[in-house]
């Protein structure tokens, strides 16, 4: 049988849920496009403030604002969280802050989990992301699973996000998958969510110092992170 052929073959099969991920896809293309501009505005204080007062003055519908926030960061990998979580403890305090970002990872995980593995491959991301997750096909003959994804997402400078792209076509479990990917990222939230709060409340001595303790463990992060997955690689390649 010839490829094209086989091809067609495949399509024809498969035609109902290539229209599904086909609509998922361009819906999500718009919606991407429409935000990120806003999202990445959030880097610079004016912004923030701005939109800070504004979402002050929705109330509880504020709230659901910043939600959705943090969602489309976990979903849409590309977007930086740390802005994010900032804005959330310049708008609630360090640990309200840190509930509502946590709350938004156990929505926007679950969606971007159950979405790959309904699209049977990590369309969401760019080329430059796909690139980044083939360094992590290690994981998915990992016996100690949990214990890795629990050692990614805690060690700061990891891609934590892009995990949802990998984790759909390992052996972890959902449930346990979903308790890592919430609670192992806990410490790096509440960084900086501390350190919007003390921003707003005009304290920043204890902005400067947590920022520079993140930095810090942010570098020791990238370096252990290229250690483990250069390990990883070559005990690998010598299997």
């Amino acid at each position: 049988m010839s490829n094209k052929r086989k091809f067609r073959e495949i399509v024809k099969e498969n035609k109902s849920r290539i229209i599904i991920i086909s609509l998922i896809v361009i819906v999500m293309l718009i919606i991407t496009a429409l935000l990120l501009p806003f999202v990445f505005s959030l880097s610079k204080e004016s912004a923030r403030q701005d939109f800070k007062d504004y979402l002050n003055s929705l109330g509880w519908l504020g709230f659901l604002v910043m939600l959705g926030i943090q969602i489309l960061q976990v979903v849409i990998a590309i977007i930086p969280g740390e802005f994010v979580e900032l804005l959330a403890g310049m708008m609630y305090g360090a640990w309200v802050g840190l509930g509502v970002c946590l709350l938004g990872v156990i929505i926007g995980t679950y969606i971007a989990y159950k979405m790959t593995k309904f699209l049977g491959k990590p369309m969401l991301t760019s080329k430059k992301e796909d690139r980044q997750l083939t360094e992590f096909d290690f994981i998915k003959k990992e016996k100690k699973i949990e214990w890795i994804f629990f050692l990614l997402f805690f060690v700061p400078g990891t891609p934590k996000d892009l995990f949802n792209y990998v984790a759909p076509f390992t052996k972890i479990k959902f449930r346990n998958y979903l308790l890592i990917a919430t609670f192992a990222r806990i410490p790096s939230i509440l960084t900086s969510t501390l350190i919007g709060a003390s921003i707003i409340e005009g304290n920043y001595l204890l902005s400067i110092i947590v920022f520079a303790i993140v930095i810090f463990l942010g570098i020791i992060g990238v370096l252990f992170n290229k250690f483990f997955i250069n390990k990883k690689k070559e005990v690998k390649i010598d299997n």
